[in-house]
């Protein structure tokens, strides 16, 4: 029973060692020149803005996600790509059968 104990111990210690590791990995990764900190200071095209500050906008035709600045804005409704807006304006189009 005691032999159980201690073995138990021992692989919860285990996992615990291991996820230390997985964490101080992970933070090393992060502080690696060239990778956007909170401020993103340390982005590589010298931008302070983050990632996290645009908003990403669901598509009017798929519904996908995508960044505002790379989406298309037509007629009040916001698309993912040139060919939805454009795939959009051409089911707009079609007469009704």
């Amino acid at each position: 029973m005691l032999l159980r104990i201690v073995a138990l111990i021992a692989v919860l210690f285990g996992v615990l060692a291991l996820l230390r590791t997985m964490a101080m990995a992970r933070r090393a990764k992060r502080s690696k020149p060239g990778h956007a900190g909170p401020q993103g200071s340390n982005s590589p095209n010298g931008s302070a803005r983050s990632q996290k500050s645009t908003p990403l906008l669901p598509c009017a035709h798929c519904g996908a996600h995508a960044p505002q600045p790379e989406g298309v804005l037509h007629n009040g409704h916001f698309y993912c790509s040139l060919d939805h807006a454009q795939a959009a304006m051409q089911t707009q189009r079609k007469p009704p059968q």
